[in-house]
């Protein structure tokens, strides 16, 4: 099995790794676990309303009837991390996530999903106790995995001619990353970022696959207004290269003659954050991403995001934590259902979450999770709304 090689291969470099750093100094190892029970209202994203299907059939003909499935999903996260150091100036850090949720319901099981990652790179101080920068370069690998889904039945996905496509979501990756950020003066800093990566997903047999290169590079600031107030702002660019998938032609159609799809982003960010007492601190973030179709333009796409954060500690045991995220996007060429009939295609979504923290001791806390997600969209397939409500504990030594 393709996943089986790739963490072999993973644990080769991770045994490697500790080997060639040096085994005398202290060995600073952290890992946390989190897990709990929770209750999902619409576990496939189902639409929230019937429509008439016109990608199936463009008379409209074809009513399609949604069945928002409901049930009790278990949340496991687990983070381990070891930082040794290689001289006075440089440390190896190796870095394992995982991240899965389980719907242990037969009807619903198909909404599972797991995540790996694993790091391994190198911090470095640049100059006397940093004063020249600091810096970071690694490598990774990680892995996804979950069932593509009819999302009005919840029924593994299948082609026109009936063969079983529901893997093909599922991909193994592998990066390099870095980051160098430097400190100017007590006011501001800048940095800059980067990554490149190899997308390899499951082979459908019966689609095209969507194996991609992405490659990623971005520049930022920071500049503190005052004490309790600290302004960012950022600037990257992306880039997405398809080895199978075509570009759409203008009318919505696919097209065998249609060169390979590219995807180039452009996404500006502005930020603030603002302390305003000792137990309250809040985070104010916007975001404009541009993305384009290299071909005709037709999945060329703008959006806005615009999220708020807020922590706000009532005592020293208890603690609230709240967000929301509002965001719109607009498709200049493309239509819904791929069908020019159907007009141009629109969406927006407000996403909010609600989560009380009771931390019992230094290594466990409890907490409460409400999740309520709201997404429009002017395709009917896409338009669903969903809430979780989790009970779970975290361990952290």
């Amino acid at each position: 099995m393709k996943k089986s090689g790739v963490w072999i291969a993973v644990s080769a470099l991770l045994i490697s790794a500790g080997a060639t750093a040096n085994e005398t100094a202290p060995v600073d190892v952290h890992w946390s676990i989190e897990s709990g029970i929770g209750f999902d209202t619409n576990a496939f994203h189902a639409p929230d309303h019937d429509y008439a299907d016109y990608y199936a059939d463009p008379t409209g003909a074809t009513i399609v009837q949604p069945d928002e499935k409901a049930g009790i999903f278990i949340p496991l996260k687990v983070k381990t991390e070891a930082t040794q150091p290689i001289d006075e100036y440089s440390s190896l850090n190796v870095q394992y996530r995982f991240n899965g949720y389980y719907y242990p319901d037969s009807a619903v099981n198909d909404a599972s999903s797991t995540d790996h990652e694993v790091n391994i790179g190198a911090d470095f101080n640049l100059g006397k106790k940093g004063k020249q920068g600091k810096a970071y370069a690694g490598v990774f690998v990680r892995s996804h995995d979950k069932v593509y889904v009819d999302r009005d039945s919840g029924d593994p996905k299948t082609s026109v001619a009936g063969v079983d496509v529901s893997n093909r979501y599922t991909y193994t990756s592998f990066g390099v990353e870095g980051d160098y950020e430097r400190k100017l003066s007590y006011q501001n800093s800048v940095g800059v970022k980067g990554v490149v990566e190899s997308l390899d997903y499951e082979d459908p047999v019966a689609w095209k696959q969507y194996d991609h290169s992405y490659l990623m590079l971005g520049t930022y600031i920071e500049h503190r207004l005052q004490k309790n107030t600290k302004l960012s702002a950022g600037i990257s660019t992306e880039r997405r290269n398809y080895t199978e998938r075509r570009a759409y032609s203008a009318n919505g159609t696919l097209v065998n003659t249609n060169p390979l799809l590219s995807y180039s982003y452009l996404i500006y960010e502005l930020g603030v954050r603002h302390r305003f007492d000792d137990n309250t601190v809040a985070y104010f973030d916007y975001e404009l991403l541009q993305r384009r179709d290299n071909h005709v333009g037709y999945n060329d796409m703008d959006q806005n995001t615009v999220k708020v954060r807020v922590i706000h500690d009532l005592n020293k045991k208890m603690r609230l934590r709240g967000k929301i995220r509002l965001y719109d996007r607009n498709y200049a060429n493309a239509f819904n259902f791929e069908d020019p009939a159907q007009g141009g295609k629109s969406a927006s979504a407000v996403d909010w979450e609600l989560r009380g923290e009771y931390y019992r001791n230094q290594h466990k806390t409890y907490y409460t999770e409400l999740n309520h997600n709201s997404h429009d969209n002017s395709d009917d397939r896409y338009q669903y709304v969903n809430t979780t409500v989790t009970l779970g504990a975290v361990w952290e030594f």
